[in-house]
């Protein structure tokens, strides 16, 4: 048996108009801008070295563990965003409402995730045992980017 639909008002087309212009993506992290810590290191060099390590610096790998922590809800909420932008949503709100929930939990991850704890030298230095976070720069430098 088949179904007969009758757009009597343009609705029916202007959802599935919405929904075959649904491209886009979300990057989350932090981007190469030029931003320097006051040692003069690039942010984006900081980042790399936490999250991949050194041979002085253990692996920190705080984007990682925030997509393995988060990947099954961020895809939940796109489901749920593209039930919205099917009914009259922007793409691009749907996509900043995720990047922006995904930017929060990767700044969350940053302050409270399970990382190897800083060195004694390191914890002097700082005056802190808080891994990764030394003037806040880094963390504060991650965003997100809406990719249309």
């Amino acid at each position: 048996m088949a179904t007969t639909v009758i757009d009597i008002n343009g609705a029916y087309q202007a959802i599935l108009h919405r929904l075959q212009n649904m491209h886009g993506n979300v990057e989350v992290g932090i981007f190469d801008d030029g931003k320097k810590e006051p040692n003069k290191t690039s942010v984006y060099d900081v980042a790399v070295y936490n999250e991949y390590g050194t041979s002085h610096i253990p692996a920190r790998p705080f984007m990682r563990q925030t997509v393995d922590n988060h990947e099954q809800e961020w895809a939940d909420m796109a489901q749920k965003l593209e039930d919205r932008v099917a009914n009259g949503m922007s793409v691009e709100q749907a996509l900043d409402i995720l990047g922006n929930k995904a930017e929060g939990h990767m700044k969350e991850t940053v302050g409270q995730g399970k990382f190897k704890p800083n060195s004694p030298k390191t914890i002097k230095r700082k005056g802190s045992a808080q891994p990764l976070i030394d003037t806040g720069l880094m963390r504060e430098s991650i965003t997100y980017k809406v990719n249309k």
